[in-house]
């Protein structure tokens, strides 16, 4: 059972980081709704998928896919007044919506959730909900319910009325925890014999090695520990070695999934500062999902 989430934690989660934090835009989260299922479809309003929705069939410009490459709140809103001015609960055309991933809806809906002090945080790990036999790499929020005592999953990016391939209705206000496996709950479940890592991966059209099995599964895993630290990235940021260095090894990977298994912020954060190599550089190399070359980017600086 979920222990009890402590007046510290709370607090923790429901307060903003340099990424999460809208800034000088935060005028325009004052007219947002206080629930969560109005704040989840504002941010799916706000986003249009850089792969799954093919935003450059529907009208948006090339020269704006590198919106994908956006990290802070701050700058997607700077971009969204731009596209359209006005509130951001109105409803927006596809050419008036970010472009970005299943990283930036679960950002923006956390944001605006904390905004509104409800506990929040993104979760990185696999989605079983895509296609069929497949773990895809996903992100998603999840928000603690305060009455039922536990955290819930939500995935901003799915309709109201989304299904699975295989038919499974998902509800995007409380994804079932065997659609969606955090990264940690995958390896276990893989080191255990009980799911095949080669299921696991970007996705199939993905021709590159280090995006599929154990490297995608601990790749993730590293970023959901960090992210559950309020270290929100972007999914093709690195700044580990998971190959060759020589101290990531089974032990310690056991060790970070039981840790995001049943998260405790003050666990994490010692095995977080025990681990040096794992600990987020102010300068990380970022990865381009378009194909274009890889570059350094001080991350905690708004562009």
């Amino acid at each position: 059972m979920t222990p009890t989430l402590s007046s510290e934690d709370i607090a923790f989660y429901t307060t903003q980081t340099v990424v999460t934090d809208p800034g000088r835009h935060a005028a325009l989260f004052e007219d947002l709704p206080n629930d969560v299922p109005s704040l989840m479809r504002t941010a799916r309003n706000l986003i249009i998928h850089y792969r799954a929705e093919n935003p450059l069939k529907l009208g948006v410009p090339k020269d704006r896919m590198k919106e994908i490459h956006t990290r802070h709140i701050e700058t997607m809103l700077t971009t969204l007044v731009s596209l359209k001015e006005g509130s951001i609960t109105s409803p927006r055309a596809p050419t008036e919506r970010l472009v970005g991933c299943c990283r930036d809806f679960a950002l923006m809906f956390v944001s605006m959730a904390r905004f509104k002090g409800i506990p929040a945080r993104t979760r990185v790990g696999f989605g079983k909900y895509f296609m069929t036999g497949l773990y895809l790499d996903h992100e998603v929020a999840e928000v603690w319910d305060a009455d039922a005592q536990r955290w819930y999953l939500v995935d901003p990016e799915l309709a109201d009325n989304f299904k699975s391939p295989d038919g499974a209705n998902i509800s995007p206000l409380d994804v079932p925890s065997e659609q969606f496996l955090t990264a940690g709950e995958g390896w276990r479940l893989c080191q255990e014999g009980q799911l095949d890592p080669k299921t696991f991966m970007v996705g199939p059209d993905v021709d590159i090695e280090s995006t599929k099995g154990y490297p995608q599964i601990t790749y993730d895993l590293v970023q959901d520990f960090v992210a559950l630290l309020k270290i929100e990235m972007l999914l093709w940021d690195e700044w580990f070695d998971l190959e060759n260095n020589v101290e990531l090894n089974v032990e310690l990977i056991n060790r970070l999934a039981e840790a995001t298994r049943v998260p405790d912020v003050a666990k994490l954060r010692k095995l977080y500062e025990e681990n040096t190599f794992l600990q987020v550089p102010d300068t990380v190399r970022s990865f381009d999902p378009l194909g274009g070359p890889p570059c350094k980017v001080s991350w905690k600086t708004r562009a």
